[in-house]
């Protein structure tokens, strides 16, 4: 191991200078770029969730139909039944 180094690392690049202003402002508008696209994301995921409490609410509203129609139609053929049984009778 050299003087100049701890470990496998260089102590030179330990203190590197500070960013340059045009790196920095690569940078600042990289991260405005990377806020904005997880507001997106956030927003979408928001939407998402939304859009899934409604299929679900849309699925138990069509449970609810597809047993009133049940249970209309077994009244039914039992009002049939009724009417072809005094019919014979």
């Amino acid at each position: 191991m050299s003087v100049g180094t701890v470990g496998a690392v260089s102590l030179s690049s330990l203190f590197a200078p500070a960013r340059s202003t045009g790196n920095s402002a690569r940078v600042d508008e990289a991260n405005r770029a990377v806020k904005a696209d997880q507001q997106q994301v956030e927003e979408r995921k928001a939407d998402a969730e939304k859009k899934a409490m409604a299929a679900q609410q849309a699925t138990s509203e069509l449970k609810a139909a597809r047993a009133a129609v049940a249970k209309d139609q077994a009244e039914l053929n039992q009002a049939k039944s009724r009417v072809q049984f005094d019919v014979y009778t």
